[in-house]
């Protein structure tokens, strides 16, 4: 008997884990909570998720799934993150007392030393109540369709657009018109004010003609005899068919003349 209690003993303390050892550390821990636990319907939920890698671990990402809640803001501070959620369906809805709503489990894997490793965290149960009374809550009920309804329009967007359309091509058509008469407008009045009258274009050519030969200023000088009063035009005509070629100071003093009684 005392043998054998003696081999008991052996094997216990050769089983029992040494004091002071180190424990076995895991590569990934994952934690899940919800703020707050109970809440009624339509109320804001915050969903935490902490990741804890060791270290060596690299590419560390968690998946969580919130259905049926809805997902409107996120905030990361290193390891944890805040989600947070809103529910106003039919899957939040309590219609028989208080809802209880669990959500999936978060996923959270790494990868560490060439392996994927991966860690899961249950959330806890989030119990929703209802905002009505008991005489109430029986006849509550949401009326949702799977899909928005057909929109109806007073006049077809397609119409009004193609109408749109012809009417800025119009109103371009009418700019590039009005832009075309201005300037027609503007060249006829310009030319008009260029235009000379015969006067003084004889009174120009015989200027011109005291630089050419002389058969030139017969022609210059019989042209503003056609074009002065008698008086002038007797002299005008006398010198251009003179024996003697007129001379360009001649010339020159009959165009000054006649300039100076259009003037």
């Amino acid at each position: 008997m005392r043998l054998e209690g003696a081999l008991v003993a052996a094997a216990t303390l050769a089983l029992a884990p040494v004091a002071g050892a180190p424990r076995a550390v895991a590569p990934l821990t994952v934690t899940a909570t919800l703020q707050p636990q109970t809440i009624a319907f339509g109320d804001p939920v915050t969903a935490v998720v902490e990741v804890d890698a060791a270290p060596g671990t690299s590419g560390v990402v968690a998946t969580p799934s919130f259905l049926p809640f809805t997902e409107t803001s996120v905030d990361r501070h290193g390891n944890v993150t805040r989600y947070s959620l809103s529910c106003l369906t039919d899957g939040c809805l309590p219609l028989k007392g208080a809802r209880l709503v669990r959500l999936r489990p978060v996923v959270a894997s790494a990868q560490l030393g060439g392996r994927r490793v991966r860690a899961t965290a249950a959330w806890p149960v989030l119990r929703v109540t209802s905002r009505l009374g008991g005489a109430n809550v029986s006849r509550a009920h949401f009326e949702r369709p799977a899909a928005p309804p057909t929109p109806r329009y007073a006049v077809s967007p397609v119409g009004l657009a193609a109408g749109l359309l012809a009417g800025a091509v119009l109103c371009v058509l009418a700019a590039c018109a009005l832009v075309v008469v201005l300037l027609l407008g503007r060249r006829r009045r310009a030319a008009e004010k260029r235009q000379l009258s015969g006067l003084e274009l004889a009174i120009a050519f015989v200027r011109d003609s005291t630089r050419r030969s002389a058969a030139d200023r017969r022609r210059a000088l019989e042209l503003l005899a056609e074009e002065v009063e008698p008086a002038l035009a007797g002299e005008a005509a006398d010198e251009a068919w003179s024996a003697a070629p007129p001379t360009p100071a001649a010339a020159a003093e009959l165009a000054d003349r006649a300039e100076g009684i259009r003037g």
